[in-house]
């Protein structure tokens, strides 16, 4: 199986400016990920898609390709990640290169490994699934069943869920994933 390995890092980051290139634990953001996936033995080809020249330098410092710029539109604080994955695959559609599968890496999860990368797609390839995501278990405190909504009109708070009664046991909340 052809996979692609995309790893989106615009440069015009709200909260942490330049945070794809902050320096953590003595290296940029964006290398623990480009590290982490060019080790692995499923990815046939890993590129880094970006607007900003510098984020690109360091990128391919590391050994990640960086084929294209991504177009302004697509690196704005309102685009859609799925249009920067479109505008990855139309570049290599437009040269007839052809891919079965891509695996979206966000720079900012540095402590993925090679082998969680390796697990995903093995496990994506397994089910026969059109999409894998990986999440993590939401602390209980966070759980859906313990998370309200606030009624601006009447200043009432509504259990996030929707129920009426709220789980009062931790021991008795189900278990509630968020995209990791």
């Amino acid at each position: 199986m052809r996979i692609l390995g995309l790893v989106p890092a615009r440069g015009g980051s709200k909260g942490i400016l330049q945070k794809n290139i902050k320096i953590l634990g003595g290296k940029p953001l964006i290398a623990y990920t480009i590290e982490a996936a060019l080790a692995t033995k499923n990815l046939t080809e890993l590129i880094v898609s970006t607007d900003d020249a510098t984020i690109a330098e360091v990128s391919e410092h590391y050994g990640a390709q960086v084929p294209f710029s991504r177009p302004a539109i697509l690196a704005s604080d309102t685009a859609p990640t799925i249009d920067t994955v479109i505008h990855a695959l139309d570049f290599y559609d437009s040269r007839n290169i052809y891919f079965d599968a891509l695996c979206l890496l966000q720079p900012t999860c540095p402590f993925r490994t090679t082998a969680d990368i390796d697990r995903a797609i093995v496990q994506f390839q397994l089910a026969g699934s059109d999409s894998l995501v990986s999440v993590r278990e939401v602390p209980h405190q966070y759980n859906p069943h313990w998370v309200f909504f606030a009624n601006e009109e009447t200043q009432n708070l509504r259990i996030a869920t929707g129920e009426n009664q709220i789980i009062s046991r931790r021991q008795d909340l189900p278990t509630a994933y968020h995209r990791d």
